[in-house]
């Protein structure tokens, strides 16, 4: 079997095929590489007021439905 071009599938993809494919290191380490060099954010305790914001932006909390 021909090893998969991890650099050219997207994060979604990498992450995939990481559940599916447990047993490949090589891939695994790829997306831990990746999540690595994702820019993080920081807050500090002046957003505490934005964090139902912040967690919609992030995915992490559904969007408001429109009105």
């Amino acid at each position: 079997m021909e090893k998969p071009d991890y650099s050219a599938m997207d994060f979604k993809e990498l992450r995939a095929y990481v559940l599916k494919h447990h047993e490949d290191q090589e891939a695994f380490y790829a997306l831990a590489d990746r999540i690595r060099s994702r820019p993080s954010k920081s807050y500090t305790i002046a957003d505490i007021d934005r964090l139902p914001e912040i967690l919609r932006e992030s995915g992490k909390l559904p969007k408001r439905a429109e009105e």
